[in-house]
């Protein structure tokens, strides 16, 4: 089996489905595709054989499984375990140094607007 190649294909994870398509739009919008997730077990069935997201934009909290559960989960994924997270949330304890502790490269603090998420996602897609 080829080794799945990178694509330019944004994957939000977030159960919110206003935010999620205002997200998406915004990336859309910015000539990236985009996958939408509303939940982490469709998050983690996405990727196939041939193309992995360039990035995953994830809400912490997500109805079921949390973002903390798909980020324990995608390790086990070879597909995205290596990918880049931006992690958008309203948690107060949310701050750079929390997420890096997670393993994201970034934490955009809900609310946001949309030149905040595509400053990040420019930086690691």
């Amino acid at each position: 089996m080829p080794a799945p190649v990178p694509s330019e294909t944004i994957l939000i994870v977030e159960d919110n489905e206003i935010e999620r398509d205002g997200m998406a739009a915004v990336l859309r919008q910015a000539g990236y595709a985009v996958v939408a997730a509303p939940s982490v077990d469709v998050a983690l069935a996405y990727p196939d054989c041939k193309r992995l997201p360039a990035l995953i934009v994830l809400d912490m909290m997500l109805q079921g499984k949390d973002g903390l559960r798909f980020l324990e989960e995608r390790k086990k994924k070879p597909s995205l375990a290596y990918v880049p997270i931006v992690i958008v949330t309203g948690l107060d304890v949310a701050g750079q140094e929390w997420g890096e502790s997670l393993g994201a490269m970034a934490v955009l603090k809900k609310p946001f607007d949309a030149e905040d998420l595509l400053r990040e996602v420019r930086k690691f897609a």
